[in-house]
């Protein structure tokens, strides 16, 4: 977590570190998908929802749409900003539907954070 992201929501403060397994959506979701043919990826990673995005590259076909928390300022080390992570989904056939408010700056009001739902063209 970047010190603005402190600064600005003091309670989202880490705690520790844990280990975790990763594995890959679509090594993962077909099981999980059954037989539907459309599903909602919603993504709320810290800073890694681009990866999450290319570790379902398989499955992108089922997917209807996208919910994905879009930063405008840098809140997690080596994450993508909106404009990155705008430009790769839209580039995967999606359309910008929605955005929804999520973290300001409560001295300023600015929009740190917002959920962005992206759906198939």
């Amino acid at each position: 977590m970047e010190a603005r992201h402190s600064e600005v929501a003091p309670a989202s403060q880490f705690i520790k570190a844990i280990d975790i397994e990763i594995a890959r959506l679509d090594t993962v979701a077909p099981p999980l998908l059954g037989s539907s043919r459309r599903a909602l990826l919603k993504i709320d990673t810290q800073g890694t929802e681009l990866d999450v995005i290319r570790g379902a590259s398989g499955i992108l076909e089922r997917i209807a749409a996208i919910r994905v928390e879009l930063s405008f300022e840098r809140l997690y080390a080596g994450q993508e900003l909106f404009d990155e992570v705008y430009a790769h989904i839209t580039g995967l056939g999606f359309s910008l539907w929605e955005i929804s408010p999520v973290l300001r700056d409560p001295a300023t009001g600015q929009m740190l954070q917002c959920d962005g739902t992206f759906v198939r063209k």
